[in-house]
């Protein structure tokens, strides 16, 4: 499936499809990504690491779940990074509460 995406920063255009195009989303945004994540874990570095990866690994394997109908690039994946981030911060209650 080709998804086509249009970029505040870097090409018009990324075809995930690709690993060019996989390639051209880290890097127009995984900076980004990684201070949000880094913010909204309250600085935990290894954390906030998972969360990045999980997000683009999401992104890799659920392209057609970008709509650009519905916005830019980034609010989808700060859209999967909340997912994961609710969801790494439950498996840590849970890892926490079962010791």
């Amino acid at each position: 499936m080709v998804c086509v995406m249009s970029l505040t920063e870097g090409p018009s255009e990324v075809d995930l499809s690709t690993p060019g195009g996989r390639q051209d989303l880290v890097r127009d945004f995984s900076d980004g990504l990684y201070r949000w994540a880094w913010a909204r874990t309250g600085g935990d570095k290894d954390m906030a690491q998972e969360l990045v990866q999980r997000t683009f690994l999401t992104a890799f394997e659920r392209p057609g779940s970008y709509d650009p109908a519905r916005g830019e690039p980034w609010g989808w994946l700060v859209g999967l990074g909340m997912n994961h981030l609710k969801a790494l911060r439950r498996d840590r209650r849970r890892v926490g509460t079962t010791g």
